[in-house]
């Protein structure tokens, strides 16, 4: 302040000495002069509070690829979705669904890289192509039963990459059971899959063993798509007591007809995801998928919010399980749904 009174005082007392023509150009001079500087002046005020502004309101956008219409998947991409909106953060979402086609994953998963900022695989297959087209920006995956062995992490705990999310891993042992307890005379067991989903492959081979010490037979039909399941699962029934549900995309996505078939041969389905059971399935337990995508869309936060780095967050498993029984399936087979307990 002072040295801005003494600035005006000096340029007063030199105006003073001059005249005419000269006083009048001095003056013009001095007064574009700060004509100038006041204009600079507020022209950077606004610069600067405009980045400042468009740094805070840019909303972060939000690329999710499901690889399927299934509803278990709908209601992961629903809960990461909840997640990110009840968190307060500015989120846009681009969400993109494969249809159950993995020609399509490429090409989404490229345009899904180039256009968002955090990306996120719902299904195994989606979070693969994902990982392959974008190997720098955070991506995140839910309803993946294994990541390490589909390639996505180095290793659950210490992902090492820009990849990790959470696992839909089913509760087999518990699965297992609980189909025990229902069905205690069952000697043989059908296991229906797409032997081309790698996380279905897992749980079979996961599973196997569990049901025969057990002391089950198991018997497995393999399809590619929902056009095999009327014949192969026909086959599978004649030959099993019982069917063993795993969490597969394909199996899942057609629930009407698979649990209708088992019905018409008076045959239990247990275990797979809770929305399988819900839709037409006897009985599991397992996790809800709304809130595993719920846990994937609080780990986005916590990237945002407190800088974790996606390469040390550890694979989460599912926080919360329950048991499902469908009471109407449960009555068509004679079954008292009373009768079905968690297992122990």
């Amino acid at each position: 302040m002072t040295k801005k009174k003494g600035m005006s005082k000096g340029i007063n007392k030199t105006i003073g000495k001059l005249t005419g023509k000269d006083r009048y150009f001095f003056s013009k001079v001095i007064t574009a002069v700060g004509f100038l500087l006041v204009t600079l002046m507020i022209v950077g005020c606004g610069n600067s509070s405009g980045q400042s502004e468009g740094k805070t309101d840019e909303p972060i956008k939000v690329g999710i690829l499901q690889f399927a219409q299934v509803e278990a998947l709908d209601s992961a991409t629903e809960g990461v979705k909840e997640a990110l909106e009840a968190s307060g953060l500015s989120v846009t979402f681009d969400v993109q669904n494969a249809q159950g086609d993995t020609s399509n994953l490429q090409s989404i998963s490229q345009k899904l890289a180039r256009d968002n900022d955090i990306l996120v695989g719902v299904a195994t297959p989606a979070a693969q192509a994902l990982a392959t087209a974008e190997k720098e920006k955070p991506i995140f995956f839910t309803a993946v039963t294994d990541a390490e062995s589909a390639g996505l992490v180095a290793s659950n705990d210490e992902p090492g990459g820009n990849v990790t999310g959470t696992s839909d891993m089913s509760p087999l042992k518990e699965q297992v059971a609980l189909l025990k307890s229902i069905f205690p005379d069952a000697k043989t067991v059908g296991i229906l899959y797409n032997s081309s989903e790698a996380n279905s492959k897992f749980l079979v081979d996961n599973a196997t063993p569990l049901l025969e010490d057990a002391g089950l037979t198991v018997e497995t039909g393999t399809i590619t798509s929902t056009n095999d399941i009327q014949q192969v699962l026909s086959s599978l029934l004649n030959k099993s007591d019982v069917l063993f549900g795993i969490t597969d995309n394909t199996v899942d996505s057609a629930m009407t007809l698979v649990g209708n078939l088992a019905k018409e041969q008076q045959k239990g389905f247990v275990g797979s995801a809770v929305p399988a059971v819900e839709a037409n399935g006897l009985a599991t337990f397992g996790m809800s998928y709304l809130e595993l995508g719920k846990q994937t869309g609080r780990m986005i936060i916590r990237h945002l919010e407190d800088d974790e780095a996606v390469s040390s967050m550890p694979v989460e498993s599912s926080e919360n399980l329950e048991l499902v029984v469908n009471d109407d399936y449960a009555k068509e087979i004679g079954i008292d749904p009373e009768s079905i307990k968690a297992p122990e």
